[in-house]
């Protein structure tokens, strides 16, 4: 369809009453993750100002011990839904935090929330989640399993089910009227199932339309890619949620990378609609306009966050507008409607690969007017000058030799520098915008990779008990994140005493399967995981007592010699901060009406920092904000347990309120009973050397009247 065609059919879409519409949303509820359809996390309650909110403290917490929930809270009506201890879905009083029901466990604490529909008329309301690779709903009044809604996500995919581990996502899926839109997680490794987005009956759970990002053969895109992709590569997934223009039926997705995140000579091509912004027709699944952010993706740097819906003025017109962030640094602004960027983006080259058979683009895409929020170079002058003198002569070293051209430097076989790293400049939930003054806000967390490509090989266990062998398979498939010593950082958890902590079979799915940024290791199995496992629970005169894990047909998961590399992750073991100069983590303010930067501030201190950096070093995570429409950003830091209040207009921290844990996760802004709160989760687990967490959520509001 033409643009001038397109435009004219929104305009008619927009001028037509949308069917089956869900119910209103009440102006105090945090229905969904993101706090309304178009993710914005803004709330329009004005009672917390920034004038009163040094006088914010806690009204109430729920705990959930040394447990693990990375759940961002939604809020509807009188009620907050979040998961609790053991995966269990709970449902909270949310004035007082009174634990109202509590339904059976989750088979993985990696959900980033939950989904919540409520029938137009009121009469019916569910909440929507996912386990075991099935989406299953429960009575939203009294924690209820819906009797025969058992969706099963591995069906429609172009696969034998049964070889498919992994497809159900972590982020919440999107309602729209009646419908259930949801993405997938699809796992990063070779042989990973394409991450299809599928819309789904609320009520029977009838699949009513698929979009799929990895096209067949003979659909639009499938030029792009190699004959019959669908059959050997997978993931373009939309694994972090999406937005929604409720008024013109369109829901705007973001999709990842294709397999394998760092070589892609079996993809020749473009790729096609990986790494990529989609705007689909809610109701049918019809693809509207894309723009893809990078061509053949070998850095892994798709979008790691859903994007968001703001109104600005632009060339002194209103524009209704679409704002995404990329991993890669960059942050990208469109015409809503009509998918035109708001200011140029242009394609410029960069440097070629030098792996055999490899296909990397020639050009990419990149942002003229809107300036980077995060750093996109790394060298040796980069380097923490609280680094001790050793370890930055090591890394100096390691630099002088390394490839690195600066942004897009193709994996190599030699150490080549990737600035942002594998987390990104940005991931989780960390783009927020205020949809009303045309603001944009982007919580970037900064630390480089130096990666090498190399043809892996199988594991080896070595030795004769289980512990010694399980030993050996750590040092060679986990020792490189987690550290030697299992004590791990700030960005991979500390294994020590994790069985203790943790349930045997879901830390073995975490192994085998993979979940968020761990890589799967399907070879580690049967036999192999009781070693592991062995020396995790540090057994040293444990017996083979295999574990029961499910032994697929799948070829996919045999250990075959592929070009791999590891995230390559730079933390400094002595510091546990990122090896770059601070800061490591910043708020980023736009203004999307004239693509300037009004204002950049670190965000959360490492306390104990002994380096030459004047003022806060900020701390490197995956944390989202709330915004208010009185003027107030809510941010949760990691490392320090600290809630912040920022200043939307300047940046400034206005009020900081202590956590009992580190947070990982959005807050959640809602009014009951004509009292604010704020609700964060402060529920991310252990710290680093692995002592015993004291995790909650916790709600902050202003003293009772």
């Amino acid at each position: 369809m033409t643009p001038h065609r397109l435009a004219l059919a929104f305009a008619l879409l927009a001028g037509t009453a949308m069917l089956g519409a869900s119910a209103p949303q009440r102006g105090g509820d945090w229905p969904m993750w993101g706090g309304e359809p178009g993710f914005s996390h803004y709330s329009e309650l004005t009672q917390i100002t920034p004038k009163n909110v040094t006088q914010l403290a806690e009204a109430w917490r729920y705990e959930i011990g040394s447990d693990v929930s990375i759940s961002s809270p939604i809020i509807a009506g009188d009620r907050a839904f979040l998961v609790g201890a053991g995966g269990a879905i709970v449902a909270l009083d949310a004035a007082t935090g009174q634990e109202i029901w509590k339904a059976p466990g989750l088979s993985s604490r990696s959900v980033r929330g939950l989904t919540y529909w409520a029938s137009a008329d009121g009469s019916e309301a569910r909440i929507f989640y996912n386990k075991d690779n099935v989406m299953r709903a429960l009575d939203a009044r009294t924690g209820t399993p819906i009797a025969g809604y058992a969706v099963d996500l591995r069906q429609g995919l172009d696969r034998d089910p049964d070889t498919i581990t992994q497809i159900q996502s972590n982020a919440p899926s999107t309602v729209f009227g009646d419908l259930i839109i949801t993405g997938a997680l699809t796992g990063e490794d070779y042989g990973s199932p394409p991450g299809d987005i599928r819309a789904y009956d609320a009520r029977s759970g009838k699949l009513a339309w698929t979009f799929r990002p990895l096209p067949r053969d003979g659909e639009p895109g499938s030029e792009t890619w190699p004959k019959n992709a669908r059959s050997f590569l997978g993931g373009t997934n939309n694994w972090t949620g999406m937005a929604l223009d409720r008024g013109r039926a369109i829901v705007y997705a973001v999709t990842g990378s294709s397999t394998f995140d760092y070589w892609g000579g079996d993809r020749p091509g473009n790729n096609l609609y990986a790494s990529s912004l989609l705007a689909l027709d809610a109701r049918t699944g019809k693809l509207l306009w894309h723009f893809q952010t990078i061509h053949h993706d070998l850095w892994d740097w798709d979008p790691p966050t859903p994007p968001v819906l703001i109104s600005v003025r632009h060339d002194g017109k209103p524009v209704d507008a679409v704002v995404m962030v990329g991993k890669n640094g960059f942050i990208y602004a469109f015409n809503r409607v009509t998918g035109k960027p708001l200011w140029p983006i242009e394609e410029r080259p960069v440097p070629p690969s030098h792996i055999p058979d490899e296909h990397a683009s020639p050009t990419q895409p990149f942002p003229t007017v809107l300036k980077p929020f995060a750093r996109q170079h790394f060298t040796a002058a980069d380097l923490d000058p609280a680094l001790p003198e050793a370890e930055r002569a090591s890394l100096t070293a390691r630099l002088k030799v390394a490839r690195n051209e600066g942004p897009f430097t193709p994996p190599d076989t030699i150490e080549t520098v990737e600035m942002p790293g594998a987390l990104g400049a940005t991931n989780w939930g960390m783009l927020s915008g205020d949809p009303k003054r045309g603001m944009a806000y982007v919580i970037s967390s900064e630390m480089p990779s130096i990666i090498k490509l190399a043809i892996s090989q199988p594991i080896v266990p070595v030795g004769v008990k289980p512990y010694e062998r399980g030993q050996s398979i750590f040092a060679q498939a986990c020792a490189a994140c987690h550290g030697a010593d299992r004590k791990g950082n700030d960005v991979y958890p500390s294994l020590i005493d994790v069985t203790k902590r943790l349930p045997r079979d879901y830390i073995s799915q975490t192994i085998a399967r993979g979940r968020g940024h761990m890589p799967q290791f399907p070879q580690i199995r049967g036999a192999i995981m009781t070693d592991v496992l062995a020396y995790l629970s540090d057994d040293v005169n444990a017996a083979y007592d295999p574990l029961t894990m499910p032994e697929r047909s799948n070829p996919t998961l045999a250990p075959v010699k592929r070009w791999r590399s590891d995230y390559g992750l730079m933390t400094s073991p002595t510091t546990r901060n990122p090896i770059i100069k601070p800061p490591w983590s910043q708020v980023t303010a736009y203004d999307m009406n004239t693509g300037a930067i009004v204002w950049q501030r670190p965000i959360g201190n490492d306390p104990n920092y002994k380096g030459k950096f004047d003022g806060p070093t900020g701390l490197f995570g995956r944390i989202g904000s709330a915004l208010t429409a009185s003027g107030l950003m809510f941010v949760a830091t990691g490392r320090d347990q600290t809630l912040h209040a920022l200043d939307l207009r300047t940046g400034k921290t206005l009020w900081t309120g202590a956590l009992p844990a580190q947070a990982t996760g959005l807050p959640s802004i809602y009014a009951v009973k004509g009292r604010q709160f704020v609700l964060v989760p402060a529920a991310s687990g252990p710290g680093a050397t692995g002592e015993k967490g004291h995790n909650a959520f916790v709600a902050f509001a202003l003293p009772a009247k």
